[in-house]
């Protein structure tokens, strides 16, 4: 079976339920920011990014993502999530409310990052209805492709 025809499809399973899965695409290769103002683009040819990290996701890799993405001729808009009193950011209701006071824009939301950056970004993707594409910086976490 293979796995990558599940993606962006909705099936009923034997547990009588239907299912959907919303991730659409896939993409693991050292490439990544090369091909990234492609995926952000999509199929609709969107124009405008909002890039969300956190202080050491953007320079990671939200700075190179950043530039890659302007050289591509798409304009960026960067918000830096501020960390906790605990140290990283935390993926919470207030954190949420203070992104959403930002007023986000754009045509799709890129989430730096792993953890609460993949998280918060998803989430804010889903309450204003924005696609999101998330440029991982960590592999050990499920939250990715995760339909919470």
């Amino acid at each position: 079976m293979d796995l990558a025809s599940f993606l962006g499809m909705t099936f009923s399973c034997e547990c009588g339920r239907r299912h959907a899965v919303p991730t659409r695409k896939i993409l693991y290769a050292e490439q990544a920011l090369d091909v990234l103002a492609d995926v952000c683009r999509g199929d609709t040819a969107r124009s405008r990014v909002h890039l969300f990290a956190d202080a050491r996701t953007w320079i990671a890799a939200g700075q190179p993502a950043e530039r890659k993405l302007k050289e591509a001729g798409l304009r960026v808009r960067v918000t830096l999530i501020p960390d906790s009193v605990h140290g990283d950011p935390v993926c919470d209701d207030l954190t949420l409310d203070a992104l959403k006071r930002d007023s986000p824009t754009g045509d799709v939301f890129l989430a730096v990052g792993s953890g609460a950056i993949n998280d918060l970004v998803k989430w804010l993707s889903r309450e204003l209805a924005i696609p999101y594409v998330v440029l991982a910086t960590a592999a050990s976490m499920n939250g990715y492709a995760s339909n919470n």
